[in-house]
């Protein structure tokens, strides 16, 4: 049986009015890939590939930072979606 892997990282969302004027400048920047404003984040550690079940481990960890941090896992691969706030 394969253990299904996923792309972890941990990340800060970016607030609404910073990317609002972010967003002028993202044309500028030559080779840069962009993502929809409500997609932006700063990425603190990306993990790679993570077996599931270590994932979910991590995503344990992460759920216990201090209130008022909006840090949390993020997912990317076949069936996850961003996580919402």
């Amino acid at each position: 049986m394969t253990i299904p892997m996923l792309r972890l990282f941990a990340a800060v969302e970016v607030p609404p009015e910073i990317a609002e004027e972010l967003d002028p400048h993202q044309d500028d920047l030559d080779g840069a890939s962009w993502r929809e404003a409500e997609q932006l984040h700063v990425t603190l550690r990306f993990f790679g590939e993570v077996p599931e079940p270590e994932a979910d481990d991590l995503d344990a960890e992460l759920s216990t930072v201090p209130s008022g941090w909006a840090l949390r896992p993020g997912r990317s691969g076949p069936g996850w979606r961003a996580a919402s706030s």
